[in-house]
């Protein structure tokens, strides 16, 4: 999992906060996180966290 640092302001969320906005498992959630699906930002050495807007970025349907 690749993860980018991230400054301490923006709106971010726990991975179970992201797992119930977008009702899914926690398998589909970290297979979404392993294909880059959901960026995930790291604070610290162990603590990861997601971007709101990226996740709500999902919900979006695909207009092309």
């Amino acid at each position: 999992m690749k993860a980018t640092n991230i400054a301490q302001n923006d709106d971010l969320l726990k991975a179970n906060e992201v797992r119930k906005l977008l009702n899914i498992s926690t398998g589909t959630f970290w297979k979404y996180v392993n294909n880059g699906m959901l960026k995930s930002y790291r604070i610290g050495t162990q603590t990861i966290r997601f971007r709101r807007s990226e996740v709500l970025e999902i919900l979006k349907p695909n207009l092309k």
